[in-house]
């Protein structure tokens, strides 16, 4: 059995699960094999939380992880946040 992986399809997949690629509607052969080369080169790391849901492996996987209720003059605690 042979598995052939269309490169405009896969790059499109990327980008709507969240990857920061740029494809143009119309890119032509020669745009995806450029990008195609930049995503080996530069690969885009994600996890997934308890929920299913996609997350940049660099980022905050909670906006609460990144603020504090004070910091932010909101007149609320967020549970497990720091202060």
């Amino acid at each position: 059995m042979t598995f052939e992986v269309n490169r405009r399809t896969f790059l499109k997949a990327l980008i709507a699960a969240g990857a920061s690629y740029d494809l143009p509607t119309k890119a032509t052969p020669a745009q995806v094999d450029e990008l195609w080369a930049q995503v080996q080169a530069n690969p885009w790391y994600f996890e997934v939380n308890e929920l299913g849901t996609l997350v940049e492996a660099a980022l905050p996987q909670i906006w609460a992880d990144n603020a504090s209720a004070e910091r932010l003059g909101l007149p609320f605690r967020f549970k497990g946040a720091a202060t």
